[in-house]
């Protein structure tokens, strides 16, 4: 948990990036349940909005860590997002046709004003908005 300072940091970061990034949406299915034979039943999809940069990772960086050419970086402003980030989570800019799927979290900054996560190239998920 961020220290009182660092909570005041992350509040400020937030206040400075509003409305100068790309706005999205990230898409969560919620709620699974298990019908009578143990079968996964998703849940119905909930949507968040967020704030925040697609980058594409270097060609350094993709030939040491293995990335794929398709992957980029995700940079979220946690004070500009409705809800924190998790793996498994669909995201879509606004200003793309395109949705990603998050993979990993690369980068969380003590003051937790920022997440980068990498994420994949993907089809539209179930009920997308």
């Amino acid at each position: 948990m961020a220290s009182l300072l660092e909570s005041k940091f992350a509040k400020q970061i937030a206040r400075g990036f509003k409305g100068k990034l790309l706005k999205g949406v990230i898409q969560r299915n919620a709620g699974a349940t298990r019908d009578a034979h143990g079968d996964t039943i998703p849940g119905a999809p909930v949507s968040y909005a967020f704030e925040g940069v697609r980058e594409d990772f270097s060609a350094f960086i993709r030939a040491q860590a293995g990335i794929p050419d398709t992957d980029v970086k995700i940079l979220f402003i946690t004070g500009l997002t409705l809800t924190v980030p998790m793996r498994g989570d669909y995201v879509k800019f606004r200003k793309f046709d395109q949705w990603y799927h998050l993979v990993k979290n690369i980068t969380k900054d003590t003051a937790e004003a920022h997440q980068v996560w990498q994420a994949s190239v993907v089809p539209p998920p179930a009920g997308a908005v």
